[in-house]
């Protein structure tokens, strides 16, 4: 599969057409919704604080969340991704 491919890669670039990128995210929801609404409401309020913070202080790391919610995320796209690029259409 796609996203085992790039676990094994571990790249620090990334660059691809909006559909990998759409894909990619549909794989992380379907994995939140399995988790249950406890896992669902986690990753809404992780989500969440983390966007505030971007927007807020251009920060985007959280200690508290990148560790307890978005590690497996991480992990899953090698633990090295620096930058995610597209060049292809609006995403």
């Amino acid at each position: 599969m796609f996203l085992d491919d790039i676990a094994v890669l571990k790249p620090t670039v990334f660059i691809s057409v909006p559909r990998i990128y759409n894909k990619t995210m549909t794989s992380v929801l379907l994995k939140i919704k399995k988790a249950g609404s406890v896992g669902g409401t986690l990753f809404n309020v992780a989500f969440n604080n983390k966007l505030s913070g971007l927007q807020r202080c251009n920060s985007f790391t959280h200690k508290l969340w990148d560790k307890l919610v978005f590690k497996k995320t991480k992990l899953a796209l090698g633990g090295r991704l620096k930058y995610m690029i597209t060049a292809a259409a609006p995403i």
